[in-house]
């Protein structure tokens, strides 16, 4: 299993609509719902989300409480001769491999309501947190590692 160097993490996000779409179902099935970044039409009041028991992508309102299930960006990772699906650890953690440089946690790192006050991920409640809970574990790892 390849064990990613917590420096080679360019980022965390979570899964737009269009991303998940190309994933297999196998990977998105993870026993939980759990919620991507792509909002629904400002007025719909409600994003997009992938049914874990299934692997399917759906949409509800911004009352339901879904997992939090982010994707890494990772630097060369496709340069690593990985096939989609497979696993790596990151931050300690099991994640599947999906292309682009970029891994998906097998599990979610919490449960959150989507934000309801804007329909725009970028400056979304559940981007902070998603972010927040990255630079701690970070810290934890440095604080480990000295």
């Amino acid at each position: 299993m390849l064990k990613i160097n917590n420096e080679d993490i360019e980022g965390i996000y979570l899964l737009s609509e269009e991303e998940a779409q190309n994933i297999p179902s196998w990977i998105l099935a993870c026993g939980g719902s759990w919620w991507l970044r792509s909002a629904l039409a400002l007025y719909s009041y409600g994003a997009w989300y992938v049914n874990g028991y299934y692997g399917y992508l759906d949409n509800d309102d911004y009352s339901a409480t879904n997992l939090v299930r982010p994707a890494f960006s990772i630097t060369n990772l496709d340069n690593q001769g990985l096939e989609i699906g497979e696993t790596v650890k990151v931050l300690g953690r099991i994640a599947q491999y999906i292309g682009n440089n970029s891994v998906l946690l097998c599990d979610g790192i919490g449960e959150r309501r989507f934000d309801g006050e804007s329909n725009d991920y970028e400056k979304s409640e559940i981007k902070r947190y998603i972010e927040s809970w990255l630079a701690k574990e970070l810290k934890k790892v440095r604080i480990i590692n000295n």
